[in-house]
């Protein structure tokens, strides 16, 4: 999931976030297998079972096909919004301490969802990676950063959206849109 720190420290979150799963299904047994236990690209894309074409990865949104009960999803989605809160505040008075103007910062959050759908927080990244190696990361990483600069960028030097703007669509959200 992807939060967003403003210069005029507005926290944003963005709505469609990607899941990745391993390639061999979880099991306690064999804990020196890689392919069980860490989800990475970088770790998975060398086992067997790898599905090259999705990078074992699916939205946020196709997630609700998984979950049985809506209320359990969106459960889910306002524990996301809580923990990247409650992170910021964590941490704001560590955030530009040096007063600069016109700064803004994208977060990278990775979560975990056991099989009782409770959300752990793994880690938060400064400056995530925004490697577009699969088609959900094809479709999603784009549009992230094009409404990030809406919001950031394009305010500081007072840009605005023309007829000719890229459009870079989301599957169930709208083009017209900051999906911040």
């Amino acid at each position: 999931m992807w939060a967003l720190l403003t210069q005029n420290y507005e926290i944003y979150f963005f709505p469609e976030g990607y899941l990745r799963f391993s390639s061999q299904k979880y099991s306690t047994d064999n804990h020196k297998n890689p392919f069980i236990h860490l989800t990475n690209n970088s770790v998975q894309k060398h086992c067997n079972e790898y599905d090259e074409s999705s990078g074992n990865q699916i939205t946020l949104t196709e997630l609700k096909e998984y979950i049985p009960i809506e209320a359990v999803y969106s459960k889910i989605q306002s524990n996301i919004r809580e923990i990247v809160w409650l992170s910021m505040c964590a941490v704001r008075r560590k955030i530009n301490i040096n007063g600069r103007k016109d700064c803004f910062e994208l977060f990278g959050y990775d979560f975990m969802i056991d099989e009782a759908y409770k959300l752990w927080l793994i880690e938060v990244n400064t400056n995530p990676s925004i490697e577009d190696n699969s088609a959900v990361l094809k479709m999603l990483i784009p549009r992230m950063l094009d409404d990030m600069f809406a919001l950031t960028l394009d305010r500081i030097f007072s840009l605005k959206y023309s007829q000719s703007r890229e459009i870079y669509p989301v599957k169930g959200f709208a083009d017209d849109v900051n999906m911040w």
